[in-house]
C-alpha cells in the first residue's frame, strides 16, 4: 500500500498538487486545522477543474458551473467572493450529478467541508469554543479526499461507458489503440474501468441485435474484440475477468431462429448463423 506522501505526489492535476502538498505539510508539522482547511480548498479546486474539462469535452450539465466560475473570474473581488461561496455550497451536488463522485464519496466530502467550516469559523460552535481536530482526523480527511477525487482523472461513471459505446458504433470509427486506451482506460476510475472492459467483452462475445446500432452486429463485435485486445495489453487480468463473466452468459444463452435468415449474424469471434440473448 502506498504511504500518504506517495499518494499526495500522485495527485492528478498538477495545478492542484501544490495545495495538497501544503495540506500534507500542515499535517506532518502538527497543524490539523490547517490541513483540513487546505484539504477542502484542494477538493474545490480539483472538482471545478474537472468540471471545466468535461464542459470542454461537450458535457452540457457542466455549463452552469463553468459559467459561474468564469463570471467570478471576470468580476471584482467584492463580487467574485460571494459567487464562489454560493458555488461551493452546491459543488458536491453538481459533481455528483456529473458522476465525478458517487453518493458515498459525496458524504465523505461533505464531512470534510463541515469540518473545514468548524476549523475556519470557530465562533459557530455553541459556546464559541475552538474546534480542535485530532491529527488522526486530519489524516483521515486527507486520505478520503485523495481516494475520492484528487488522484483520479476527470472521468465519469455510467456516462463513460455510454461514451465508449457511442465511439465504437460510429460508422466513421477508426481504430486507434493509443486514443482508445487513453480515453477509455487510462483516464477512467478503476470502478468504471471494469465496466468499460466488461462492455467490450460483452459485445465481442455476444451478438447484439439492436436498432440503435447502425452497423452490422458482426462488425460491431469485431470492433469490440479489437478494443478488448487493447485493454488487455494494459491489464490482462482485468480483461480475462470480463471475458470469463461473459462466457458464462454465452454458455447459458438460448439460440433462437431469426425471422429473417438473411439477417442472422453470430458473434464476431464465436461463430455465425445464430443469435444469442
Amino acid at each position: 500500500m502506498l504511504d500518504l506522501e506517495d499518494r499526495v505526489n500522485r495527485v492528478f492535476n498538477p495545478d492542484v498538487r501544490p495545495l495538497v502538498q501544503e495540506a500534507y505539510r500542515c499535517y506532518v508539522s502538527g497543524s490539523a486545522r490547517g490541513a483540513i482547511v487546505l484539504t477542502w480548498t484542494a477538493i474545490c479546486a480539483d472538482l471545478i477543474a474537472k468540471a471545466q474539462i468535461l464542459h470542454e469535452e461537450g458535457e452540457g450539465e457542466a455549463a452552469d458551473l463553468v459559467s459561474q466560475v468564469e463570471k467570478a473570474q471576470s468580476s471584482e473581488e467584492s463580487e467574485a467572493i460571494p459567487i464562489m461561496l454560493n458555488l461551493e455550497k452546491t459543488l458536491l451536488a453538481i459533481t455528483e450529478k456529473l458522476e465525478l463522485i458517487d453518493f458515498t464519496q459525496r458524504k465523505q466530502l461533505e464531512r470534510i467541508r463541515d469540518d473545514r467550516h468548524l476549523c475556519a469559523h470557530p465562533s459557530i460552535r455553541p459556546l464559541g469554543e475552538l474546534y480542535e481536530p485530532t491529527m488522526e482526523y486530519a489524516r483521515a480527511h486527507l486520505v478520503a479526499a485523495l481516494e475520492a477525487v484528487l488522484v483520479h482523472p476527470p472521468s465519469q461513471g455510467r456516462k463513460i461507458v455510454q461514451s465508449f459505446l457511442t465511439h465504437v458504433v460510429d460508422p466513421g470509427f477508426i481504430f486507434d489503440t493509443e486514443y482508445l486506451t487513453y480515453t477509455f482506460f487510462d483516464r477512467v476510475r478503476p470502478s468504471s474501468r471494469f465496466k468499460v472492459v466488461e462492455a467490450a467483452a460483452k459485445f465481442a462475445v455476444l451478438a447484439i441485435d439492436d436498432d440503435a446500432i447502425t452497423i452490422s452486429p458482426e462488425e460491431f463485435a469485431n470492433r469490440m474484440a479489437k478494443c478488448l485486445r487493447s485493454f488487455a495489453r494494459r491489464d490482462a487480468y482485468l480483461a480475462t475477468q470480463a471475458v470469463a463473466k461473459q462466457m458464462g452468459r454465452f454458455e447459458k444463452a438460448e439460440p433462437t431462429e431469426c425471422e429473417d435468415r438473411k439477417d442472422r449474424k453470430g458473434s464476431g469471434d464465436l461463430g455465425r448463423n445464430t443469435h444469442y440473448r
